[in-house]
């Protein structure tokens, strides 16, 4: 979730001072450049619904998975 916070924080202000994962940069930078603020927000209400998701007892592994796959779809 914080890399995805990094991610909108760059793509907002093209700023490098308040990343978390600087050492991410180059890969935050061209990431930016290809996502929506739109599917941003898709990943991160994502994380928000498979960490409901796990708490409910539904199959982590699954829920990663579908994740994933929606956090892939999401930044394309």
């Amino acid at each position: 979730q914080m890399w995805y916070r990094d991610l909108l924080v760059y793509k907002s202000t093209t700023s490098t001072q308040s990343l978390i994962f600087k050492d991410d940069i180059g890969l935050i930078k061209r990431t930016a450049l290809k996502c929506t603020y739109e599917g941003l927000n898709r990943v991160l209400s994502g994380v928000e619904e498979a960490r409901t998701r796990i708490a409910s007892n539904v199959n982590p592994e699954l829920t990663i998975e579908w994740l994933l796959i929606m956090a892939k779809e999401a930044t394309s």
